[in-house]
């Protein structure tokens, strides 16, 4: 006799993906639909707070409607959840991104931290470890003073790479070719004092190549000022570790000697990894 098992049950999350490929438009290629739903997630970069649909859909670029069904279903998946009438991200896609730290923690992370808390004994400053993807900087990692200077930035957010001195000091040891696919966008400007004359940027790379570090006066934040060094492996940039005080206070050669040594002690734990 043959026993038929019934198929079990769709988890959330398959059960999600499952409305957004098939439950949004059935005349609509399936990667569109993911495609929009990934374009929603992303909407979400950088709030601090429950937003409504409107917002979600304008940042988005997408039709109200249809950010209205890829909320439900990414509800249905406990991707993001309701606050009242807005929504925020779910602690499921705070999971998600603790994996890729797991990740990151077995390389960059995990050889830089006891050098960032030394680095960060030694000077009562802000520290921050970042990566450059694309054309942001993601803080990986930040320590902070109690009752010093304090940056109005967290771990996990982005922050234009031309404005701050990681992103810069990570592009000047990047290939000639990242170097001018950077270049293909419009700089982004923070503050009056960000650069976003493409050839002076140029120059502030070769200064920065030729030092080992970059400095940022008043060009992320105002009133804030930081000095980074690459963290390296063959020669590429794949971190940068900065030190952000007051700029009052911004003591440019001293804090670039110590950035720089802290820089190289973390490059060689890497390399004997």
């Amino acid at each position: 006799m043959t026993t038929t098992l019934a198929p079990a049950p769709a988890l959330p999350q398959e059960q999600a993906l499952a409305n957004i490929t098939l439950g949004i438009d059935s005349a609509q290629n399936p990667g569109t639909s993911v495609r929009k739903a990934l374009q929603l997630l992303e909407a979400f970069t950088g709030l601090k707070r429950p937003v409504g649909v409107s917002e979600l859909a304008r940042r988005a670029l997408l039709p109200k409607s249809t950010a209205y069904r890829l909320l439900s279903a990414l509800e249905t998946g406990n991707f993001v959840e309701r606050v009242g009438c807005n929504y925020q991200l779910s602690l499921r896609t705070f999971e998600l991104g603790c994996s890729v730290r797991e990740v990151r923690n077995r390389s960059v992370i995990g050889a830089a931290f006891p050098y960032l808390c030394e680095l960060f004994a030694q000077t009562r400053q802000v520290v921050q470890l970042g990566m450059l993807d694309g054309s942001d900087v993601v803080l990986l990692e930040q320590l902070h003073p109690v009752g010093g200077a304090r940056v109005p930035d967290s771990v996990g957010d982005r922050l234009p790479a031309n404005c701050t001195a990681l992103g810069k000091v990570m592009l000047a040891f990047s290939s000639r070719a990242e170097i001018a696919e950077y270049l293909g966008t419009p700089l982004e400007a923070r503050t009056q004092r960000s650069v976003t004359d493409s050839r002076s940027f140029v120059e502030h790379l070769a200064i920065s190549r030729r030092s080992g570090v970059a400095v940022e006066i008043s060009e992320c934040h105002s009133g804030l000022s930081s000095v980074a060094a690459p963290v390296l492996s063959g020669g590429r940039a794949i971190g940068a570790v900065s030190i952000t005080t007051a700029s009052t206070a911004f003591n440019e050669r001293a804090l670039a000697a110590t950035v720089r040594a802290v820089s190289t002690q973390i490059t060689a734990a890497l390399a004997a990894a």
